[in-house]
């Protein structure tokens, strides 16, 4: 009987430990859903929500920053959370930035609080955009000996360097010069000209 009671005495005791330790006093969790975004250039803005695991003692600030806002922006760029809104999830907005390029981009949202662990969001943003080359004229008239000249430049800055082939479909009638172009990210919308020379 009395090993009866010394064992409830020790139930009762570690109960009572676990439910003081699960208590609002330790530092809360910064809690994300989902777990990463994706996105793509023109389409819709995308949502994520942030809350608290457990009751902060005060008010936090939370922050939350791009870390490429070429790539995407994130709105609001703060959020408060106390004791009274810490488990309702608040929605964060990130919105795609069409830019002029065809790359794919990979990037985050970091959010920050003080006193808390740093939560990282990774976001990945889809390019819309299709690579085209531009050329000034639709047709060339040359007379024989003669030269008349076109030009041609990128739609978007490449991913890599980008080499375009310059060639005839009648070397016997026409050619053309030079015999190839390059095109990078710094000079992808600069016109580079195509002389063309009549047999």
């Amino acid at each position: 009987m009395k090993s009866y009671f010394l064992q409830r005495a020790v139930l009762a005791t570690f109960a009572f430990a676990l439910v003081a330790g699960c208590g609002t006093s330790g530092t809360p969790k910064v809690s994300v859903a989902p777990a990463s975004v994706a996105l793509t250039e023109g389409a819709a803005p995308v949502t994520f929500t942030v809350r608290f695991d457990t009751a902060p003692s005060a008010a936090v600030t939370v922050n939350l920053a791009s870390s490429d806002t070429t790539a995407v922006t994130v709105s609001p760029a703060t959020l408060t959370v106390d004791s009274t809104n810490f488990d309702q999830p608040q929605t964060v907005t990130l919105t795609p930035v069409d830019d002029a390029d065809v790359a794919n981009e990979t990037t985050s949202i970091v959010v920050t609080a003080a006193g808390l662990a740093d939560v990282t969001v990774p976001v990945t943003v889809a390019d819309d955009d299709v690579q085209a080359l531009v050329v000034d004229q639709t047709s060339v008239a040359v007379n024989e000996g003669a030269t008349a000249p076109f030009t041609v430049k990128l739609a978007f800055a490449p991913a890599a360097d980008t080499t375009v082939t310059v060639s005839s479909s009648n070397t016997g009638a026409a050619t053309g010069t030079p015999a190839s172009l390059t095109f990078t990210a710094a000079n992808y919308g600069t016109a580079q000209t195509v002389s063309v020379e009549g047999v």
